[in-house]
């Protein structure tokens, strides 16, 4: 399994912690009011911005970029409110920050080393998909992985 599988794996894990959530997801990304299902709001979905390596001896250095999106939608029963949106923003920096190791370290050799996640910022959008509420959190996996051997 790739280090970025392996990566987005262990944040859906300690995303799906938080009591609020209905989904965490990273393989079927909704980027259109329809794409979104009642059942599964609040949902939390990761996705790929960007890859940079360095090419050192064997292996790469990455920082890869993963966005969070926090999407939500509010109903009679649960207002959401901006307010409610940045809570929940919040909650998802802190449920990441309590591991920025995610528990990986012990892959093998031919997988990769990882480093840590460090939080690069956020973005709040009261108005992209209304009637939905979205915010976006951006993190950089660190890592190193092997290229032409083993690290």
């Amino acid at each position: 399994m790739s280090m970025q599988r392996l990566i987005l794996e262990k944040m859906k894990e300690k995303l799906l912690e938080l009591a609020w959530v209905n989904t965490v997801d990273y393989e079927k990304i909704r980027l259109f009011e329809s794409d979104f299902h009642e059942h599964e709001l609040p949902l939390i979905q990761m996705y790929d911005q960007r890859e940079r390596s360095k090419h050192v001896q064997g292996r790469t250095q990455v920082e890869w970029s993963v966005s969070v999106e926090v999407v939500m939608q509010s109903k009679e029963t649960d207002i959401v409110d901006q307010g409610v949106l940045l809570d929940r923003k919040f909650e998802v920096k802190k449920k990441i920050g309590e591991n920025v190791r995610l528990d990986l370290g012990q892959e093998p050799a031919t997988t990769g080393r990882f480093i840590h996640m460090a939080y690069r910022g956020s973005l709040t959008d009261l108005h992209l998909i209304p009637p939905m509420f979205m915010a976006r959190l951006d993190f950089d996996a660190l890592y190193e992985e092997p290229y032409t051997g083993i690290c």
